[in-house]
C-alpha cells in the first residue's frame, strides 16, 4: 500500500523590521562616511587661483582640478544613496517634513554638484596648456554667461548647504540622530557656504569641517544605526 506525502514547504527566511531599518542607517552611514572624507579631499587639491580668470587656472593646475571634478563627483555619488535611506527612515511623524524637504534638497543639489564635477573635469582636459589662446578664452566667457550654468551652480550650492541641515534637523526631529551632532553638522555645513568671505584659507577650513563633520555624522550611524532617542534593540 502507497503512501501520499506532501513536500512540507520551505522555510521563509524573514528580517524583523527593525532589522532591516539599520542595515539601511549603517549602509547609509558607510557612504555617508566615505562621501564626507571624499569631499573634504576635493577641498585639500582644489586649485586656490586668486583673481585670474578660470580658464587660466584650469590650463595652470590641469591635473588638480581633474582630481577635485572626480572627488566631487565621488562625494556625490556616495551622498546620493545615503540621503535617499535617510529619507526614507522618517516617512510619518515627528520630523517628517524636515527630512521630506531636507532629503529632496540635498538629492537634487548631489545630481547638480555631480555635473558640477564632470564639467570642471572635462573642461580642465580640454583647455590645453598655458598660455591659454584667444579663441578658448572668448569660449570660456560665453560659458560664464551661461543660463544653464548659472542655474546649475546655484542648485548645487544652495541645495546642498541648506539641504542637509534640514535633513539633519528633521532626523534629530524625528529621534533617528544625536541632536548635539545634527547642529554641529547642520552649522558646518550651512557656514561653509559664506567661506569665500574669509578668503582662500578660511573657505578650505570651512568646507573641511563641513566634509569631515557629515563624515563623522555617518560614523555615528554605522556605530550606533539607531541613533537619537531610540534605544538600540528597537527599529
Amino acid at each position: 500500500m502507497s503512501r501520499s506525502t506532501t513536500a512540507e514547504p520551505l522555510p521563509v527566511t524573514t528580517h524583523p523590521p527593525g532589522t532591516v531599518a539599520r542595515r539601511r542607517r549603517r549602509t547609509a552611514g558607510v557612504l555617508l562616511a566615505v562621501g564626507g572624507l571624499a569631499l573634504a579631499a576635493s577641498q585639500v587639491v582644489q586649485p586656490r587661483g586668486g583673481d585670474e580668470v578660470f580658464a587660466v587656472s584650469l590650463a595652470g593646475s590641469r591635473e588638480r582640478w581633474v582630481a577635485w571634478g572626480v572627488l566631487v563627483m565621488v562625494s556625490a555619488l556616495l551622498q546620493l544613496p545615503a540621503v535617499v535611506l535617510l529619507r526614507a527612515s522618517v516617512t510619518t511623524g515627528r520630523g517628517a517634513r524636515l527630512t521630506g524637504a531636507g532629503g529632496a534638497l540635498t538629492a537634487l543639489s548631489l545630481v547638480a554638484l555631480f555635473g558640477f564635477g564632470l564639467t570642471h573635469a572635462d573642461l580642465a582636459t580640454l583647455v590645453g596648456p598655458a598660455p591659454v589662446r584667444p579663441d578658448v578664452l572668448a569660449a570660456f566667457q560665453r560659458l560664464d554667461e551661461s543660463v544653464s550654468l548659472g542655474v546649475t551652480t546655484v542648485l548645487a550650492l544652495a541645495g546642498f548647504h541648506l539641504g542637509w541641515p534640514l535633513l539633519l534637523a528633521g532626523l534629530a526631529r524625528a529621534r533617528r540622530f544625536p541632536p548635539a551632532l545634527a547642529v554641529v553638522g547642520a552649522a558646518s555645513v550651512f557656514l561653509s557656504l559664506f567661506g569665500a568671505v574669509l578668503g582662500a584659507g578660511g573657505e578650505v577650513a570651512l568646507f573641511l569641517l563641513a566634509g569631515l563633520c557629515l563624515a563623522a555624522c555617518g560614523v555615528v550611524l554605522v556605530r550606533d544605526p539607531a541613533a537619537g532617542g531610540q534605544p538600540a534593540g528597537r527599529p
